[in-house]
C-alpha cells in the first residue's frame, strides 16, 4: 500500500529536515505547555504527575541483575525481570511529563539518572524474547550480549522513549550535560536503528501481527528524533514503509484483529502512530487514511466493544482491555468515525459519560509512558465527552468470523452476545472455535475467561495445557472427552450469518476443529439472538458422533443456582439470567482462579457450569436458552 502509492524519490524529497519537524511542543515552548494547563483536567494532570515525580526524587533505581535476567529461562516467570525493567521506564515517563509541566529543573537530575541507567543496560531486549543463541564456547546462554543487538518490542520501545525524552527536554538536558543526549543518540542508533537498517533480518519486518507495527512505529519515531543524515532517514522510512506493507498485506479486509482487542492497541493502534509520523514528517503528503482497509482496522475496536469495560475478549486478551486513548482518538478523527472517539472518551471517564477521569492521565503499561501520555495530552480534547450515540445492533466480520448482536442499540440495556468461528492457529490463538460471550444489561453472564499472566509456558510447548487456553477452558463442546486441537486445519466450516430487525444468528460447522478421536461426522452450532417478542439467546448444537457424551463448559463470574425444573439462575452485578437446557443436564461447581491477572478481574473463584448431553444414538441435539430474569422468575 505505502510503497505502491509513494516512491522512494517521493519520500526523499518530502521529508522535512529534522530541525523543522516539531510533532509536539518541547518543554522549552512554555506558551504551548501553559496553554495546556488552561483546562481543569490538565491542571489536575500536572499536579498528579508533579506529586508522583516528587516521590521519585532520591528513590533508588530498580536493579536489573544477571540473575533476574536468567530467572525467566531457569524458572519461567517473566515478572521478576520485567517489573523493574518497565518500572525504570514508567518512572522516567512520570519525571519527564512532570518537568514538561512544571519546568523548574527539579526533576532533570532524576531524569538524567534514569536515562543513563537505561543506557547502561546490557540488553534492551527482554529475556522472554531472547531465543537460544550460542555463545563463543558453544553454550546456550539466555543472557543478553552487549555485542549483539536484538531489536524486540521493548528494545524498539525503549529507543522511542529515550529519543522522545531527548527531544522534549533537549535544552534542559544539555544544560545538565550535553553528554546525556549524545549518549542517547549513540546507544539508540547502535542498538536499534543501525541493526534494523543494515542487518534487517528481524522476523517482525515481515510479520502480519503486532510485532511489526509495534516495532516499526517505535524504530521510525526514534530515527526521526535522532538521525541527522537525510539519506539514512529516507532509507529507514522506506524500509519501514515496506515492513508496514507486509503487515497490511496480512490483514483481513474486514479489519478483524485475530490477536484480540487488547493487542489492537499495539497493532492498528501502533499503526496510527507510524502513519502520524509519516504524515507529520512529510508535511501531510503521505496519507493513506482513505484506504478501506485502514478504516476497517480502526473500526474493529468499537465493533467488538460490547458494553462498559467489556469487549469480545477472544484470543490472548485479558478480561479488561487497555484502550490506548490518544491513538484511538487520533485514528477516529482521521477516518471520520465518532464511534472511536466516543470509545476512548468513555474509557477515560470510567465508562460513565460524565464520570471523573481517575487517574487523570494514562501511563503506558509496558514502559511506554512518555509515548502514551504525550499523545493523550496533545491528541485529545481534555474537555470532550462522549456523544452517547446508539450502537449498531448487528456486527459481522466475515473474514475473522466474529459476530456481535444486541437486543438494544442502547448501552446497558438488554442482551448482548458475541461469538466466533475462525480457526485454531490464529495469532495468540486459543482453541475456541465456536466460543460465545453473553452480557445482560451490560453485566457479564457467560464469559471468555481471558488470558493469564505471561510466563515461559504461555508461548512454549505446553501452551495448550493452560486451562484458560485449551478447548475445555472455553464453551466449545468437548466430545467424548476430546477437546479441540491446535492448528490451521482445525477450523470452522460453512459459517453463515443472518440478521433481521427481529433476530441475528451465526451458524457454523465445528467438526473440523476436532481431531479424529472425537469421531465427529458433524457438529453444527447455531447461536441466535431473538430481539422481538420473547428476547433470548439460544445456542443449539446438533451433533453426529460415536464418541459418547458431549459436554459444554460455561464460565460465569457470579453465582449459578439450580432451581426447580432444572433451570439455572445466573446472577451477577444485580442482574440475573435464566438458563434452560433442553436435552441436557447441568452440574454447577466453583472454579478456582489461581492466576493473579485473571483474579484481578473475576476474583479468586468463578463458577463453571458443565452441560452434558448423552446421545441415545449416533445423532442428537441440545439447546441452551438464556433469558433475562423477570421479577416473577
Amino acid at each position: 500500500m505505502l510503497q505502491e502509492r509513494y516512491s522512494f524519490d517521493d519520500v526523499r524529497r518530502w521529508l522535512l529536515p529534522r530541525e523543522q519537524w516539531k510533532p509536539f511542543a518541547p518543554a522549552a515552548d512554555r506558551q504551548a505547555w501553559e496553554a495546556l494547563q488552561r483546562a481543569d483536567l490538565n491542571r489536575r494532570r500536572a499536579a498528579y504527575l508533579v506529586g508522583r515525580a516528587e516521590e521519585l526524587i532520591g528513590r533508588p533505581i530498580p536493579a536489573l541483575t544477571a540473575s533476574l535476567y536468567m530467572n525467566y529461562r531457569l524458572e519461567g516467570p517473566r515478572k521478576p525481570f520485567e517489573n523493574p525493567y518497565f518500572q525504570r521506564r514508567a518512572d522516567l515517563g512520570t519525571l519527564v511529563m512532570a518537568e514538561c509541566f512544571e519546568h523548574r529543573g527539579r526533576f532533570v537530575g532524576a531524569i538524567a539518572d534514569r536515562m543513563w541507567a537505561i543506557c547502561e543496560e546490557t540488553a534492551w531486549c527482554v529475556p522472554a524474547h531472547i531465543h537460544h543463541r550460542s555463545d563463543p564456547n558453544g553454550f546456550l546462554d539466555p543472557l543478553g550480549r552487549i555485542d549483539r543487538h536484538i531489536v524486540d518490542l521493548f528494545a524498539a520501545q525503549t529507543a522511542m522513549v529515550l529519543a522522545e525524552t531527548a527531544y522534549l527536554l533537549a535544552d534542559e538536558l544539555d544544560a545538565f550535560s550535553p553528554l546525556i543526549r549524545e549518549r542517547i543518540r549513540r546507544e539508540v542508533v547502535t542498538r536499534v536503528i543501525d541493526p534494523v537498517l543494515d542487518q534487517g533480518d528481524f522476523h517482525w519486518l515481515e510479520a502480519p501481527m503486532n510485532w511489526n507495527t509495534w516495532c516499526s512505529s517505535n524504530v521510525l519515531g526514534a530515527g526521526y528524533y535522532l538521525l541527522d543524515d537525510p539519506d539514512r532517514t529516507a532509507a529507514l522510512t522506506w524500509k519501514l514503509m515496506g515492513s508496514t506493507d507486509k503487515f497490511l498485506a496480512g490483514q483481513r479486509p474486514d479489519g478483524g484483529c485475530s490477536e484480540g482487542p487488547n493487542y489492537w492497541g499495539v497493532a492498528p493502534g501502533a499503526l496510527v502512530i507510524l502513519l502520524e509520523l509519516l504524515h507529520s514528517r512529510t508535511g501531510g503528503k503521505i496519507d493513506v487514511y482513505d484506504e478501506p482497509l485502514i478504516r476497517n482496522l480502526g473500526l474493529y475496536l468499537p465493533r467488538v466493544h460490547l458494553d462498559g469495560p467489556w469487549f469480545a475478549t477472544f484470543a490472548d486478551c485479558p478480561p479488561l482491555v487497555g484502550v490506548r486513548r490518544g491513538a484511538v482518538v487520533r485514528y477516529g478523527e482521521r477516518i471520520g468515525e465518532r464511534a472511536m472517539v466516543d470509545l476512548a472518551l468513555l474509557h477515560m471517564r470510567g465508562w460513565d459519560g460524565d464520570g471523573e477521569v481517575a487517574p487523570p492521565i494514562q501511563a503506558g503499561g509496558t514502559g511506554d509512558a512518555v509515548t502514551s501520555m504525550l499523545r493523550e495530552l496533545f491528541w485529545m480534547d481534555p474537555d470532550a465527552k462522549a456523544g452517547g450515540a446508539d450502537r449498531p445492533t448487528d456486527t459481522w466480520l466475515p473474514h475473522l468470523q466474529v459476530m456481535v448482536a444486541r437486543q438494544s442499540p442502547r448501552s446497558g440495556e438488554g442482551l448482548v452476545v458475541a461469538a466466533k468461528g475462525g480457526h485454531n492457529q490464529e495469532h495468540h490463538n486459543h482453541n475456541d472455535v465456536g466460543q460465545f460471550i453473553l452480557l445482560a444489561d451490560g453485566v457479564p453472564m457467560i464469559i471468555d475467561v481471558g488470558v493469564g499472566e505471561y510466563t515461559r509456558e504461555t508461548f512454549g510447548p505446553n501452551r495448550y495445557r493452560l486451562w484458560y487456553i485449551r478447548g475445555a477452558g472455553h464453551n466449545a463442546p468437548v466430545v467424548g472427552g476430546v477437546e479441540q486441537a491446535a492448528g490451521r486445519a482445525f477450523a470452522a466450516r460453512d459459517a453463515a450469518f443472518e440478521a433481521s430487525p427481529d433476530a441475528a444468528a451465526l451458524s457454523m460447522e465445528l467438526a473440523g476443529a476436532y481431531p479424529p478421536e472425537a469421531k465427529l461426522r458433524s457438529l453444527r452450532r447455531t447461536i441466535q439472538l431473538t430481539r422481538g417478542g420473547d428476547p433470548a439467546v439460544q445456542v443449539t448444537d446438533a451433533y453426529e458422533t460415536d464418541a459418547g457424551a458431549v459436554q459444554v463448559h460455561l464460565f460465569t463470574p457470579g453465582e449459578a443456582v439450580v432451581e426447580a425444573g432444572g433451570q439455572v439462575r445466573l446472577s451477577n452485578g444485580g442482574r440475573s439470567v435464566i438458563l434452560r437446557c433442553e436435552a441436557a443436564e447441568v452440574d454447577v461447581q466453583p472454579w478456582p482462579v489461581d492466576d493473579a491477572r485473571l483474579a484481578g478481574a473475576w476474583g479468586r473463584t468463578i463458577t463453571r457450569l458443565t452441560v452434558t448431553a448423552r446421545p441415545q444414538g449416533p445423532a442428537g441435539r441440545y439447546t441452551l436458552t438464556f433469558r433475562k430474569a423477570d421479577c416473577g422468575d
